[in-house]
């Protein structure tokens, strides 16, 4: 994932039946004695960070996931990958599902945990060349899950992969590079993978790698489950060069798939960020935002509000009745600066800064924002 930070983008919902029911081959994963969340020192991006409730979470790293406990004090290593990528994700609260490479490097592992890391299942075993790089579990048992060296070109191709049993099965969609579809007689341009979302079997986005032959990164988004993809018009800044897309930042629908989608771009020395209003494509972008050098880290837990920080500031971003999403200070006087992860659910929140050592801080909210208190 190279630098992008994900926030948690669904709302905690119950484990399928199933998932629960299920009969696999049990393994034991072998975990490191409990550690202060302040002591661990984050040497990599964090990739995915998440608080169930008040006591207990998830946090994950490019190579290892972390159960959280007492509040977010304490961490336990739950999955580790030394020299690869991890890929993991929640499905809702309780079962988080995992890639891990395999020992004979062609296959990758499929495993779920329900009760904090203790114990894996077994799900199923892909055979692909490429570690995994993202893996994502909606609760209604769809997911899917890149394989990829990274952003190597076109001779080192990425694969993506479906499931709709909850990771018993997977399916190869796509093997990347791909062609976009031809768009107003311009030039077709080859996907080798990328940042993904999916918000059902057939509608996500895609921020593909850096090409060399591009001077820009778009967003894509398909209609077809990833078989095709089609470039999605942005709300670029006057006079832009050199300017990437960099995050899908936040992404929440509700059941009829209508809801808010948060993009972040920039260039070199300064960031963007816009919502739009969704169902089945890019409805009406909100008005930018400069976000200067920073990048802004931002979460939702329903189709109506995001919430995003940066510096000492935090915004909310709701549609309302309005055509286009509105944006307001909540607080602007936050007690740290730019945080490393984001989660709001109605007036609870955290967040994650960096000290001077690279140890995480952990800070929470119960009153809407109004107030962060500092936890570890």
């Amino acid at each position: 994932m190279a630098g992008i930070v994900l926030a948690g983008c669904g709302t905690s919902q119950h484990a399928p039946q199933h998932h629960r029911t299920a009969h696999h081959n049990k393994m034991t994963s072998s975990t490191a004695p409990r550690q202060a969340l302040a002591s661990i020192t984050i040497t990599s991006f964090i990739q995915q960070f998440q608080m169930i409730n008040a006591q207990s979470g998830w946090l994950l790293t490019q190579h290892t996931l972390y159960h959280l406990a007492h509040g977010g004090r304490d961490a336990t290593k739950v999955q580790a990958s030394a020299n690869e990528p991890l890929a993991a994700t929640w499905s809702n609260g309780h079962v988080y599902t995992a890639a891990v490479l395999g020992q004979n490097h062609d296959e990758i592992k499929i495993q779920s945990s329900i009760n904090g890391g203790k114990s894996w299942s077994s799900l199923a075993t892909i055979h692909s060349p490429y570690p995994p790089m993202q893996i994502i579990m909606h609760p209604n048992g769809l997911g899917w899950l890149e394989t990829t060296p990274g952003a190597a070109g076109a001779e080192m191709p990425a694969q993506l992969w479906t499931t709709s049993n909850d990771g018993r099965h997977w399916t190869l969609v796509a093997q990347f590079p791909i062609r976009e579809d031809i768009v107003n007689g311009q030039p077709q341009v080859l996907i080798n993978g990328g940042q993904f979302q999916f918000l059902s079997s057939n509608q996500g986005w895609l921020i593909p790698f850096p090409s060399p032959a591009a001077d820009q990164t778009f967003l894509y988004h398909t209609t077809t489950g990833g078989h095709t993809w089609l470039p999605v018009e942005m709300p670029w800044p006057a006079g832009r060069t050199s300017i990437d897309v960099l995050d899908i930042s936040a992404l929440a629908t509700n059941a009829s798939g209508n809801g808010l989608v948060m993009v972040q771009w920039g260039s070199k020395t300064n960031t963007w960020q816009a919502a739009s209003m969704v169902n089945n494509h890019i409805q009406a972008w909100g008005t930018p935002m400069t976000g200067g050098p920073n990048p802004v880290f931002a979460t939702t837990t329903n189709p109506t509000t995001i919430w995003m920080a940066n510096n000492h500031t935090l915004w909310s971003i709701t549609t309302n009745a309005a055509p286009k999403p509105t944006i307001k200070h909540v607080t602007t006087h936050l007690p740290f600066t730019s945080p490393i992860a984001l989660q709001m659910a109605s007036r609870k929140g955290w967040a994650l800064s960096l000290n001077n050592a690279n140890h995480p801080v952990l800070w929470t909210t119960t009153d809407g924002s109004v107030h962060w208190h500092r936890v570890t």
